[in-house]
């Protein structure tokens, strides 16, 4: 290929490429996180044994509270860039398949505080949330 040629397809690829993978303004910052499930009683269990559907990540900046949520069995999501930059407070709870969570069924970490810098992901180490899950009945984290 001559010169020419070569920085015509270099021009070429770029025009076509731009509108189907153009870059994406961050208006703030991200989340990464991923978890890992257990019964109370220490034991490993599967989202489907505990009728866990969503993991959701809440965070509050100052007195506004958003969320986003993410298939259970995936064990990890991650949230748009759309954190506000600045202070913080993240955490977990579970969603069951099919209807409420019970009430006092479930531990997570406590609420981490983070600072949000936009265009940045903080990740999140792997989270314990602990169900109940096993010979529960009616005190089951999704009855």
């Amino acid at each position: 290929m001559t010169t020419r040629t070569t920085t015509l397809c270099a021009v070429l690829t770029t025009l076509v490429c731009l509108p189907v993978h153009g870059c994406v303004e961050a208006t703030g910052g991200a989340v990464e996180v991923s978890w890992s499930l257990r019964d109370v009683g220490g034991e490993g269990t599967t989202c489907d044994d505990a009728r866990i559907g969503e993991i959701q990540l809440f965070w509050q900046v100052g007195t506004r509270t958003r969320a986003d949520a993410w298939a259970c069995d995936e064990g990890r999501g991650v949230t748009g860039f759309d954190l506000e930059p600045g202070p913080v407070s993240l955490w977990l709870e579970p969603s069951c398949a099919d209807g409420p969570v019970t009430p006092g069924s479930f531990r997570t970490p406590p609420v981490i505080v983070r600072t949000i810098t936009e265009g940045e992901v903080i990740t999140l180490d792997t989270q314990l949330v602990e169900v109940r899950a096993q010979d529960c009945g009616d005190t089951c984290t999704c009855p």
